[in-house]
C-alpha cells in the first residue's frame, strides 16, 4: 500500500531529524556558563521547532492515512456493488435458461 509506504517513510523522517536534533542540543559545550546562558534559547528554540516538525508531519500521516481508508472503503463498496450485479446478471441468465426449457 503506498500509503502505508509514505506514512512510514514520514515517520521514520521525523524519527531521524528529531535524533538529529537532539543530539545536537546534548552536543552542546557546557564548559561556560556564558555558554550555556546563549545556547540555551537556541536549544529551546531548536527543540520547539522540531517537535512541530513532527506535530505536522504526524498530522500529514494521519491524513493520508485517512484518505488510504477512505479510498478503500469506496474500493470495496465498488467491488460489492459488482458482486451484487453480477449476482443478478447470473440470475437473469438461469430464468432467461430455464424460460428457454
Amino acid at each position: 500500500m503506498n500509503g502505508n509506504k509514505i506514512r512510514d517513510f514520514a515517520l521514520n523522517t521525523m524519527k531521524r531529524n528529531f535524533e538529529r536534533a537532539f543530539d545536537e542540543i546534548n552536543a552542546v559545550s557546557e564548559s561556560s556558563l556564558d555558554n550555556k546562558q546563549k545556547k540555551n534559547p537556541k536549544r529551546t528554540a531548536d527543540t520547539s521547532g522540531m517537535m512541530s516538525a513532527f506535530v505536522d508531519i504526524a498530522v500529514k500521516a494521519n491524513e493520508i492515512n485517512d484518505e488510504e481508508i477512505k479510498s478503500n472503503r469506496e474500493y470495496n463498496a465498488i467491488l460489492q456493488r459488482r458482486s451484487e450485479l453480477d449476482e443478478e446478471r447470473l440470475a437473469l441468465d438461469r430464468a432467461e435458461r430455464e424460460a428457454h426449457l
